[in-house]
């Protein structure tokens, strides 16, 4: 199995779907990139929700984080207060 550990907010950007990325598209490219190589643009949006799912089942607690707009700012900023700053996935 190859595993590579990812900062927390590329993953968020990942199983939210909402762009909380430092690096911003580059960081879901990263994530999406590492379970599904050489991804397109357009592989991106059909591929969003399996590659969450595949989050979720490695790291159950993602599933609980609630990032909303208007607010994604101090939901972010909760978030992150109960969560590493790496994790690990697994492909």
């Amino acid at each position: 199995m190859n595993t590579k550990a990812f900062p927390i907010k590329d993953i968020l950007s990942v199983s939210t779907g909402i762009m909380v990325s430092d690096k911003k598209m580059q960081g879901v490219y990263d994530v999406m990139d590492f379970f599904y190589p050489g991804i397109t643009t357009i592989g991106l949006a059909y591929m969003q929700e399996t590659a969450a799912e595949k989050i979720f089942e490695q790291h159950p607690v993602l599933r609980d984080v609630n990032i909303q707009s208007p607010t994604w700012k101090e939901d972010l900023e909760r978030e992150l207060s109960t969560l590493p700053q790496f994790m690990v996935l697994t492909k």
